[in-house]
C-alpha cells in the first residue's frame, strides 16, 4: 500500500506540486479495504479454528449417542425389551444425535469455509505483498 502512494504522490526528493497528482483514490481504497479484510481474518482466524477442533471433537460424542439410542431402539423393535421408556428414550436419542449432529456439520462448513476464504485472502494479498515490492 505505501509503495502504491509513494508512486502516486511521485519522488520524496522532487518538489509536491498537489496540481499534478490528481488521482483516482479508488485503487487505494480498494487496497485498504483489502487490507482491512485480511487483518480481521487473521484475527477470527485462530478463535475459528479452536472451535473447528472442538467441533471435530464433539462427532465422537454425538455418535455415541446415536449408537445408544439405536440400540434401545433396536431392544424394543426386536421384542428383546419390550419396556415404554425404551423406545422413546431410544428414539429421543436418535433424534437429539441428528439435529445436533446436523448443526454440527452446518458450523463446521461455515467455520471451514471462513477458514479457506482467510487463507486465499492471505496468499493473495502475500504474493501482491511480494510483487509491489519488486516493481
Amino acid at each position: 500500500m505505501q509503495v502504491a502512494i509513494d508512486h502516486k504522490l511521485g519522488e520524496p526528493d522532487e518538489g509536491f506540486d498537489p496540481d499534478l497528482v490528481i488521482e483516482d483514490p479508488g485503487p487505494l481504497v480498494r487496497l485498504t479495504r483489502q487490507f482491512e479484510r485480511a487483518v480481521v481474518a487473521r484475527r477470527k482466524a485462530r478463535r475459528r479454528f479452536k472451535i473447528v477442533m472442538e467441533l471435530s471433537a464433539a462427532t465422537s460424542y454425538l455418535a455415541a449417542l446415536f449408537i445408544v439410542g439405536a440400540v434401545l431402539t433396536l431392544l424394543y423393535y426386536s421384542d428383546v425389551y419390550r419396556g415404554f421408556a425404551i423406545n422413546t428414550v431410544g428414539v429421543g436419542m436418535c433424534i437429539v444425535a441428528l439435529v445436533l449432529g446436523a448443526a454440527l456439520v452446518g458450523s463446521y462448513v461455515y467455520l471451514e469455509h471462513k477458514l479457506a476464504t482467510a487463507e486465499i485472502l492471505g496468499r493473495s494479498n502475500r504474493d501482491a505483498g511480494s510483487d509491489g515490492g519488486q516493481s
